[in-house]
């Protein structure tokens, strides 16, 4: 009897190593899954700011007209860290490529084309300079195929 209490125990333990194994997998996969539904919205938002600075704002003054632009490129930016500090925190940072890939595909291709093109800086602050040059580094890779 001993024994058959040993092997049902074992059998127990063996039970519950593979559904704790299972469920850090699914939890991973599920983990990817809002991610690239973050990245995707985030996509969206910056779209609508693209967008509202060509519509909503063209009865609005500017002292310089790439102002205009700084909300979508602070978003872009925070788009990059979060997911950049997603990525480190889960310990999926190899994942980075395919969602920055995700994301630029879902960004409007007007957008994707003002970075490609060359941005003339001398417009903008030098905090956001810098952040178009990290955009532009960022997606260099994706320029030439999307």
């Amino acid at each position: 009897m001993e024994y058959f209490s040993i092997g049902i125990s074992i059998l127990a333990l063996l039970v519950a190593l593979w559904s704790s194994r299972e469920t850090i997998k699914y939890s991973r996969i599920n983990f990817l899954h809002l991610l690239q539904q973050l990245m995707l919205q985030k996509a969206k938002d910056c779209n609508l700011l693209w967008e509202n600075a060509f519509n909503v704002l063209t009865g609005v003054q500017f002292s310089n007209p790439s102002f205009k632009y700084v909300p979508t490129i602070s978003e872009i930016i925070i788009s990059i860290q979060l997911l950049d500090n997603s990525l480190v925190e889960y310990s999926q940072i190899d994942k980075r490529d395919f969602f920055l890939k995700q994301f630029w595909i879902q960004i409007d291709t007007s957008l994707r084309e003002y970075f490609k093109d060359g941005v003339d800086l001398s417009g903008y602050h030098e905090t956001t300079q810098q952040q178009i040059i990290d955009i532009i580094k960022t997606f260099n890779p994706l320029f030439k195929k999307y």
